[in-house]
């Protein structure tokens, strides 16, 4: 059976999150032509753009996520040898997806808790995925919901967003949508959701990945 290396995939999720944010920065520049003239776009369709950047961002990480825990299960490690230790030793990755889907249409990978619990049942100590994800539960809750509220228009993604709005700014924002909320700056860090730096998600995902690599992972086992 053919191990997995983690360096490609930890790529290719870094390249749709980095796609993903060029698209989000680019939208508040695009221009289209309205009533003869070319202008700014809406900022409707400014909040639309940030959602779809967003979605697909959240839809990389699940994929990072499915990818690197079944390859583990399948005895993947790194260039450093650190290898996770598995409790089951699937005859293939078929083989570990079916182990961990069971009678599930699929396996879901929206609950930071879950995926903690999850990597308790499979690996020693749950690692690497609990000391990466146990202290972002509350961002990665936050991701989930905005999400959801942008996955679907219910009354409970709803209330569950206008909470998640309150928490994060203190209030509700005026005709709040994903969107909206993604492009607000935030006083405390000055800067908005869809910006690479201080406390967004977009800027979170990237850095849980940079920890479920196992080659950090090694080193802090070494330490």
């Amino acid at each position: 059976m053919r191990r997995m290396n983690v360096q490609p995939i930890l790529n290719e999720f870094t390249s749709k999150v980095n796609d993903s944010l060029d698209l989000a920065k680019a939208a508040s520049g695009l221009y289209e032509k309205r009533g003869g003239k070319l202008r700014q776009i809406t900022s409707g369709r400014q909040r639309l753009l940030n959602e779809m950047s967003f979605l697909q961002i959240f839809l990389a990480w699940e994929d990072f996520l499915d990818q690197t825990f079944i390859g583990y299960m399948c005895g993947g490690k790194t260039a450093s040898g650190y290898r996770p230790k598995s409790f089951i030793k699937p005859i293939n990755m078929k083989h570990a997806r079916d182990v961990l889907r069971g009678a599930r249409p699929f396996v879901d990978w929206l609950n930071g808790q879950e995926v903690i619990d999850r990597a308790k049942l499979y690996f020693n100590d749950g690692e690497p995925y609990c000391k990466a994800l146990q202290g972002a539960l509350v961002k990665l809750d936050e991701m989930k919901t905005i999400r959801n509220a942008i996955a679907h228009r219910s009354e409970k993604s709803r209330l569950e967003l206008e909470n998640c709005c309150r928490r994060i700014h203190g209030y509700r924002l005026r005709r709040l949508s994903p969107g909206l909320l993604l492009m607000t700056v935030a006083k405390k860090s000055g800067v908005t959701y869809v910006d690479t730096h201080g406390q967004s998600p977009w800027h979170f995902t990237v850095q849980a990945s940079l920890d479920l690599n196992p080659d950090v992972i090694a080193i802090s086992h070494i330490q």
